[in-house]
């Protein structure tokens, strides 16, 4: 039932059951009070008005949070989808499946079922090291999956990087046949001077309007010094760097081109950089909005789980990476986990079958002789013992029947 719907039916029980004054007596804490039915009523009514309406806005608010969720691809040269998506890379599963190539597969990584995976096919290309990295910002390891890699990793990336795990919990490490490798990031980094918080507006022109600081004619003094335009070429073909205490460059880049991978725009913003000869200074008649921004997201890569890997005995059980990213008027924050759980083939031991129920060859020998004196072909069913159905059944009846005797 919908907010009018139960409106209506609320309508029509006062018109039949409260159209007369009527009285309630009601005991309160020793006190009796009288109220009117209709009284009564109205109070349920608003009580009932207001669940629905609030109701109405959280579903309202789970519906836009549901739609706006950002996308992890786990490739910097994954391509960006054509639609209006958020999607963000961070480069810690790329330091894992590095370490997984070169630590336990020895080279590229490909499926025994033949069918390729194209992210796995981009991750063998290695776009991304340990090299684009200072060693103070970042933790790796790898090792068996048992507790006592569980408590190092966490000891340790307390005392690297100041930091818990938000994923550590998810995985199984009471797995002696398996092998955990994990990845840590962690950065902070604040701008030379906090930029103003502006008024609020939309984004893409949503109904909803949301925080945003930058630079205006009004605060430029205080916070232009934070900005290096690399290039203006339109109010659609922009980009500028905004500087940190840290060394860390934040670099927005605008554009009107098509989607593309995040290595090709990063490559094309490069290429308009080095072409642009216009002005790179802020100017006081110049503006920036930048939105303040705020995700935690937390993906498995199924597609890359539960399939052997071509010449060794493991398959991927768990392929985790987390990105938490915070950016304010002051500066901001990166957090991220990657974790590859990798176990061996569960090979289970038969027993062995010693069955003789088609072509087969027959010797007869002496144990102290050399030579057989007697050899047999058994290939078709002329020289075999044939027994009836009926017969066979007897055999187990008779042998129930002994059974039950004793």
């Amino acid at each position: 039932m919908d907010s009018m719907q139960l409106l209506k039916v609320i309508g029509e029980i006062h018109e039949k059951f409260l159209s007369e004054e009527q009285s309630l007596e009601i005991e309160n804490f020793g006190k009796k009070k009288r109220f009117t039915k209709s009284s009564v009523f109205k109070v349920a009514v608003i009580i009932g008005i207001t669940f629905i309406f609030a109701s109405t806005v959280l579903y309202g608010t789970v519906k836009i949070y549901e739609k706006l969720k950002p996308k992890i691809v786990p490739s910097y040269t994954s391509n960006l989808s054509s639609i209006d998506e958020s999607t963000v890379w961070i480069g810690t599963f790329n330091l894992v499946w590095n370490d997984f190539m070169d630590n336990i597969v020895k080279g590229k990584i490909e499926f025994e079922d033949g069918i390729e995976s194209n992210l796995a096919k981009e991750l063998n290309k290695r776009k991304f090291t340990i090299s684009e990295l200072s060693e103070k910002s970042y933790f790796k390891f790898s090792g068996k999956a048992v507790s006592k890699t569980k408590e190092k990793i966490e000891n340790e990336i307390k005392e690297k990087l100041n930091a818990e795990s938000d994923i550590l919990d998810k995985v199984n490490f009471d797995d002696p046949n398996g092998i955990v490798l994990y990845a840590m990031l962690k950065k902070e980094f604040t701008f030379l001077e906090g930029f103003d918080i502006l008024n609020v507006r939309p984004f893409n022109n949503s109904e909803e309007k949301y925080k945003y600081f930058g630079v205006n004619h009004d605060n430029y003094g205080l916070a232009g010094k934070n900005v290096e335009v690399l290039f203006y070429n339109s109010k659609a073909d922009f980009a500028v760097k905004l500087k940190t205490r840290e060394g860390e460059e934040v670099i927005l880049y605008k554009s009107n081109g098509e989607n593309k991978s995040f290595e090709d725009s990063f490559e094309e913003l490069v290429e308009k950089t080095k072409r642009y000869e216009g002005d790179r200074e802020f100017n006081e008649a110049d503006n920036l909005v930048v939105p303040f921004i705020s995700l935690s997201e937390v993906i498995n890569y199924d597609e890359l789980c539960g399939r052997m890997i071509k010449g060794t005995n493991y398959y991927i059980q768990q392929a985790l990476q987390t990105v938490n990213f915070e950016l304010t008027n002051m500066g901001g924050s990166v957090k991220s986990e990657a974790l590859l759980h990798a176990t061996m083939r569960a090979y289970i031991e038969h027993g062995r079958d010693f069955l003789y129920t088609s072509d087969f060859l027959l010797y007869l020998k002496e144990e102290d002789k050399t030579l057989p004196y007697l050899a047999l072909k058994v290939s078709d069913t002329s020289i075999l013992v044939q027994s009836s159905e009926d017969e066979y059944y007897r055999e187990i009846m008779e042998d129930v029947y002994k059974v039950f005797k004793k």
